[in-house]
């Protein structure tokens, strides 16, 4: 069973709403830089990966079958994709990850 599959386009106003809510209380999974190699994990901080999701359009944002929202920012080279769990209280960046293109949505 693949839970990550993506099961539903999010309109960017929806998506924008739910930011909204929660801007004060986006938090950082320990898990988050699980993707990235080392040397990335040393450009990267915290603030990096909260920009985009609080001040960036996104290109594409979908829903998994988890639950999750999966958030596609467009970048120098490919994407920056950050999967994004609401949680009752608060948003939690799961994981963020380099992507080299979009997904296809059957």
């Amino acid at each position: 069973m693949n839970t990550t599959k993506i099961v539903k386009k999010i309109d960017k106003e929806e998506f924008s709403r739910l930011i909204q809510k929660h801007k004060g209380s986006i938090i950082i999974s320990p898990h988050s830089f699980d993707h990235l190699g080392i040397a990335q994990r040393k450009k990267f901080t915290e603030e990096d990966l909260l920009k985009p999701v609080k001040n960036k359009n996104p290109t594409f944002i979908g829903l998994q079958k988890n639950g999750r929202y999966i958030v596609f920012f467009k970048e120098k080279g490919g994407y920056l994709v950050i999967i994004i769990a609401d949680k009752i209280q608060k948003l939690e960046i799961v994981t963020f990850m380099n992507k080299d293109n979009l997904p296809i949505i059957k």
